[in-house]
């Protein structure tokens, strides 16, 4: 999980969010594939999350203007837009993404490449937010409370990395 505080800076927020989920179009078993927003910052960070997920340029990794490279495979690819369609059937709003991506250069159109997905209205018993998903899913959610937060973020049956964004 990923937890953004009422305090933090929004911008690095958003920074750390995409790294912490883009990266490596999303195969790390570390991502932080839940991020907690406190509902006074959610509707600016949703903004700017999106806002800078679009511009992001899906190429060959091996270029250094690439910013989204593929899924390692077609099976690892399938997968994710699974969960995706999932998502969607249990109620999340897909906010931004979540397509396959063929609009490249010949070379790549085949390619197992992927638009970073961003659900929003999501809740702790989806399929999306309890499950390792492996691909550039990210399920963003509220909270009002550091107790409701912190018991939210450890309800997990995976073993976990954090993030923490506050001031304080």
């Amino acid at each position: 999980p990923m937890i953004i505080f009422d305090d933090a800076n929004v911008d690095n927020a958003v920074s750390g969010a995409m790294m912490a989920n883009w990266y490596s179009s999303g195969q790390v078993c570390s991502n932080a594939t839940r991020v907690f927003v406190h509902e006074s910052v959610m509707d600016e960070f949703v903004e700017k999350l999106v806002e800078r997920t679009q511009k992001l340029r899906i190429d060959d990794p091996l270029k250094e203007s690439t910013d989204v490279g593929p899924m390692a495979h077609k099976e690892q690819m399938d997968k994710v837009l699974k969960y995706i369609d999932i998502g969607m059937k249990e109620g999340a709003t897909l906010l931004y993404g979540g397509k396959r991506v063929t609009d490249l250069p010949d070379d790549l159109k085949n390619g197992y490449f992927l638009e970073p997905a961003i659900f929003t209205n999501c809740n702790d018993d989806m399929t999306i937010v309890k499950d390792e998903i492996f691909g550039m899913v990210m399920s963003v959610l509220s909270f009002s409370s550091e107790e409701d937060v912190l018991q939210r973020a450890n309800n997990s049956e995976l073993g976990l990395a954090a993030g923490v964004f506050t001031k304080d």
